[in-house]
């Protein structure tokens, strides 16, 4: 945006405008407004009148229009026109609002006019006109009318009552135009932006014993922030099924010193966009521009999309200080333009801000193992190493295909298990997957005994689950590696309830038999508070072979963890 003291004035902004050709914004937003074919007479006789050609057909069977002078031409067949013709719209890009047609000639129903190939809404003279009132925003692009290079967006607000239509005296019901939005956008300066907004007030001279009515009227008002969007302000329009099109001839006026950057930018197919925000940022970002003449458009969109990591300098003047890099850096950019990405970008950055000397070929090969955030996490893991060390690092990587991430990991894990990064063989494994696969077990198996303290120490507090009968022994679980052989041997889920166990959430236990003490059969879950949730048996079933030998062994353990219960509670009233 331009500086507070360079505000700009609707004055100033109409200026820009200039005079307007109202009958092509007219005409311009005829085509943007919803088409009919309005329907007069009877079911299989019917009269069709296109309010946007004004030719009139008639009904033939299966519901297909023909033009009228089909009827009289006995040399022309009965071929109907291409229903999917629709020029007279292709350079307007908005929504179809008729939606999917099934060419049925009966009120509501969507199809297309023979003649000009319109997408129409068949709708009935008599009661469907009086609640047709189409609305539609307009938005067209063009250059300054008094600042060479810099840009105009002109926002028209277009509308059609077909209830005070004269379909007697009027070929079609008159379409009102107004300006409603403007942007300008000067190179260097950003854009400025001014809506029409809409105000009420209290109506002094027609006050009624009821009351003092309303009054809405509307005002130029400066916008803040120039950003684009489908609707410029809330309730500005009066309507929210309010449609809005973009005038795309008009974008191919753009000045050249704007064009650029918007129109490489816009891949939305088959929606709508005003390209506010865009041509806000080439206005104001010159550098964007640059980016995308010198064939480097997607840095240019990855720095308006703002994931670029802050690479690229949109504010620099000149190659190396908008990308950051040296000299000889740019020279190789211009050589290789299609491999230069902003992962590539922002890892030369890292690599030259920490002193490395690597290649640009070794810096894009690097790029291809990872984001930029992987490098990172590795230098990180070297911090305090040495130069040849850390760039000794980065070439094992490029040439043994290392993930970056998974090395930053590996890296991690030699500290954990207080391995020094003079020891080569871990620093630089020929097998770099299994010796990874391998520090990550060991480092599982410490957390793992850390748990197993806890847990442990929990168990001490489960004697109530200590309990045998009917030749079935059950048990807490003692260690985390126990929980996940459960699981495993089971084939059930309990293996991921280690954590939970291990924080006292929750109570894990394990149902053996006699015969077979260290052979897994049923596993059960308890709650903090004693409720049996769950006995699942193989394949996570809950219905075992054996329920009756089960079900008299739970009601033996309830029956006696009952009466210890009372007897607690007795021993608790006595003392």
């Amino acid at each position: 945006m331009a500086k507070s003291d360079e505000k700009m004035t609707i004055d100033e902004a109409l200026r820009h405008v200039g005079p307007q050709n109202w009958d092509r914004i007219e005409q311009r937003g005829r085509e943007a407004l919803q088409k009919y074919m309005w329907l007069t007479g009877k079911k299989g006789n019917k009269i069709g009148y296109c309010s946007f050609c004004h030719n009139t057909f008639r009904e033939k069977n299966a519901g297909e229009v023909f033009p009228e002078y089909v009827w009289d031409d006995i040399y022309e067949d009965d071929t109907i026109y291409d229903k999917h013709h629709t020029e007279y719209q292709y350079n307007l890009s908005g929504p179809w609002k008729s939606g999917d047609a099934d060419g049925v000639w009966r009120h509501n129903h969507r199809g297309y006019c023979p003649a000009c190939g319109a997408a129409v809404m068949y709708r009935d003279l008599n009661r469907g006109r009086k609640t047709a009132n189409n609305r539609a925003f307009l938005i067209q692009y063009g250059p300054s009318a008094m600042e060479p290079g810099a840009a105009v967006m002109c926002g028209y607000l277009v509308w059609q009552r077909w209830d005070i239509w004269d379909d007697y005296n009027e070929w079609e019901a008159p379409v009102q135009t107004e300006l409603r939005e403007i942007c300008v956008f000067r190179p260097g300066k950003g854009g400025e932006r001014f809506v029409q907004a809409s105000h009420w007030e209290p109506d002094w001279d027609h006050e009624t014993p009821k009351g003092i009515p309303m009054k809405q009227w509307l005002r130029w008002e400066r916008r803040v922030q120039c950003i684009g969007g489908y609707d410029p302000m809330h309730g500005i329009f009066g309507s929210p099924g309010t449609d809005f099109y973009l005038d795309m001839d008009s974008v191919e006026t753009i000045p050249d010193t704007l064009m650029a950057g918007p129109l490489i930018w816009r891949d939305y197919d088959n929606q709508i966009l005003d390209m506010i925000d865009a041509m806000r940022f080439a206005a104001k970002y010159p550098a964007a521009e640059y980016l995308c003449k010198m064939g480097l458009a997607g840095l240019a969109r990855k720095a308006y999309q703002k994931d670029d990591g802050g690479a690229v300098n949109l504010r620099g003047k000149t190659a190396c200080k908008v990308l950051r890099v040296s000299g000889d850096t740019w020279g190789w950019i211009k050589a290789n333009k299609n491999a230069v990405n902003i992962n590539w970008l922002k890892m030369r950055q890292i690599l030259d801000k920490q002193g490395i000397r690597a290649g640009n070929d070794t810096a894009l090969e690097l790029s291809r193992l990872g984001r930029w955030q992987g490098l990172e996490d590795v230098l990180n893991r070297l911090e305090g190493q040495s130069e040849p060390l850390k760039r000794e690092c980065l070439k094992y990587c490029k040439r043994k295909r290392v993930v970056l991430h998974d090395y930053a990991d590996h890296l991690r894990d030699m500290r954990r298990l207080g391995l020094g990064f003079d020891d080569r063989e871990m620093l630089f494994p020929s097998d770099f997957r299994r010796t990874h696969a391998e520090t990550t077990k060991r480092i599982r198996y410490l957390a793992d005994k850390e748990k197993d303290k806890t847990i442990q120490k929990n168990a001490e507090k489960l004697g109530r689950y200590w309990y045998s009968a009917y030749g079935i022994t059950m048990r807490p679980m003692l260690t985390s590696q126990e929980i996940i052989d459960e699981g495993d041997t089971l084939h059930h889920c309990v293996g991921g309830y280690v954590d939970r166990y291990a924080a006292g959430e929750t109570v894990l236990l394990c149902l053996r038999k006699d015969e077979a003490l260290e052979t897994p059969w049923h596993t059960v879950e308890y709650s903090t508070r004693g409720q049996r949730v769950q006995c699942r048996g193989a394949y996570n079933r809950s219905t075992p072979e054996e329920a009756e030998l089960l079900d008299k062994f739970w009601a033996l353990y309830d029956a006696q963890a009952g009466e210890l219960k009372q007897a607690k509670k007795k021993r608790g009233k006595a003392a």
